[in-house]
């Protein structure tokens, strides 16, 4: 008995943790899905795609995308325009390795930029992110 209480507390943690939202550019043990597909746990590094927003050297195409932010800013971005930018799918941006293999499983054999994005004020000095379809946003943050 004592041992299925402790793994509740254990999986209830790691749950918790895992949708928590932080200021940090390495999101720890967050579990991915690709629509309703489940990737796995993985970590993801927010810091080359920050670092491309920041630099000004995120429009130039894979592995930064960026677009106009479709519709009202989420979460606390004040302004009527705000911009998307991909943390694309790719060995420097996940851990472990592979992801976009998994992701071609659902595409039929086709890549995808994945699900993980950073929206950013249109003056791109503030970032919110989502790692589930948009579902919850974590932030703002100051770039």
């Amino acid at each position: 008995m004592m041992n299925t209480k402790l793994l509740c507390a254990a999986l209830c943690w790691f749950t918790l943790t895992a949708n928590a939202c932080t200021h940090s550019s390495l999101l720890s043990n967050t579990p991915l899905y690709f629509y309703h597909h489940y990737l796995g746990i993985y970590n993801i590094y927010l810091a080359p795609t920050l670092t491309a927003i920041d630099n000004g050297d995120s429009g130039r195409g894979y592995p930064y995308y960026k677009k106009r932010w479709r519709g009202k800013c989420p979460h606390h971005l004040r302004g009527k325009k705000c911009v998307e930018f991909t943390v694309y799918p790719n060995n420097d941006n996940f851990s472990p390795r592979g992801i976009m293999k998994k992701i071609k499983k659902y595409t039929h054999g086709k890549r995808n930029r994945g699900e993980v994005r950073i929206i950013t004020n249109y003056a791109e000095t503030k970032y919110v992110y989502t790692t589930n379809h948009e579902k919850k946003f974590c932030g703002p943050y100051a770039l």
